[in-house]
């Protein structure tokens, strides 16, 4: 597919998609009982599609937070939540620069500095990041909502015109 404006919709949207589903994937792991950490950080690995990039880099250094880690704020995991948010942050500064109706990457930039500079080294594996998680996915959420709010429209609902045929939609009518 060429690198137009369609395939930066496309794009944008799965970046948006396995954001939401990162941070969700990290959530549901961290919401189960902490005494099962290590089989939870398994699933996120596999659930966050970095098993393999994970093994290769740490080798068999399964910690907890390092997982984390891995999978939140590595930049160069292909995978990870900030992976996705710098490419989400460099598709809408390019389309700022096409003109046209445009939505601005502030609240992208401010979930990147977060992430960026969020303890996840320091945390300990009964330590959650349930608001953090939450609060990510939402602002992905309304990211979300605000791209389909400027960029696409929508037809308002449809109405009767002109039938008075059958006796039930004589009472919409009226």
């Amino acid at each position: 597919m060429t690198r137009g404006a369609g395939w930066r919709f496309l794009d944008l949207g799965r970046r948006i998609e396995r954001g939401i589903s990162v941070a969700q994937a990290i959530l549901g792991v961290m919401t189960g009982p902490m005494t099962q950490a290590e089989a939870g950080l398994r699933l996120a690995l596999e659930l966050c599609d970095s098993t393999n990039a994970y093994l290769q880099r740490y080798a068999a250094d399964a910690r907890f937070a390092r997982a984390l880690e891995f999978v939140l704020a590595e930049r160069t995991n292909p995978r990870g939540l900030l992976f996705q948010l710098d490419r989400i942050r460099n598709h809408l500064e390019a389309q700022a620069n096409h003109g046209g109706a445009q939505v601005e990457p502030g609240p992208v930039l401010a979930l990147i500095a977060k992430l960026e500079h969020y303890p996840l080294e320091a945390l300990d594996p009964d330590e959650a990041l349930l608001p953090f998680l939450e609060w990510v996915a939402g602002e992905l959420m309304g990211l979300s909502d605000a791209i389909t709010r400027a960029f696409f429209t929508h037809v308002a609902s449809a109405c009767l015109v002109g039938y008075s045929g059958h006796p039930a939609l004589a009472e919409l009518e009226a």
